[in-house]
């Protein structure tokens, strides 16, 4: 599989994601809830077989440097968000 979260259309933000199936070649936009904001300029990288975490990046509010996982265990169907920081130091 291949995934892809966010972007840009050069005129707003996104935070879909979309999985591509590489032997069938089909792609497939997951509904997903409660996952990062639209943003572009994020890093994004599966982590160890357990999911893609994606941090920082811009969003129309300004930079960010929260940290999100996309836990991928089952089918994409099942996947969810979870966020492990909201970019702000301990106890700010």
């Amino acid at each position: 599989r291949a995934v892809v979260f966010g972007g840009w259309d050069g005129s707003r933000r996104f935070s879909d994601v979309h999985v591509l199936d590489l032997r069938a070649w089909h792609w497939e936009r997951l509904e997903l809830s409660g996952g990062p904001c639209d943003r572009t300029d994020h890093a994004a990288v599966a982590w160890d077989g357990k999911g893609m975490l994606v941090h920082g990046g811009s969003c129309s509010d300004g930079p960010l440097g929260d940290l999100w996982i996309l836990r991928w265990q089952g089918p994409p169907s099942s996947w969810a968000w979870e966020q492990l920081s909201t970019g702000e130091e301990p106890g700010a």
